[in-house]
């Protein structure tokens, strides 16, 4: 096998550290579609979220109304 030369050393290096970069390209792509997936779910459970503390917030008040009248007729307040 005859002794390769600089230039074609340089050459395959180059290739090696390309195909290299290639594959790391096409996982960061998955990773990437993952993540797009993933912050889609999060806004989906912030929206729920969201809604559920609305309801809450609501029926506190609607409680807190509810005991200021009974309050006023038991005479406590």
């Amino acid at each position: 096998m005859p002794k390769k030369s600089t230039n074609e050393l340089i050459e395959s290096l180059a290739q090696s550290v390309k195909r290299g970069f290639d594959e790391i390209h096409e996982r960061f792509d998955g990773v990437d579609a993952r993540f797009d997936a993933v912050d889609e779910r999060l806004d989906k459970v912030e929206i729920r979220l969201t809604k559920i503390e609305n309801g809450h917030i609501g029926r506190i008040e609607r409680l807190e109304d509810d005991m200021t009248r009974v309050k006023l007729k038991v005479g406590i307040r």
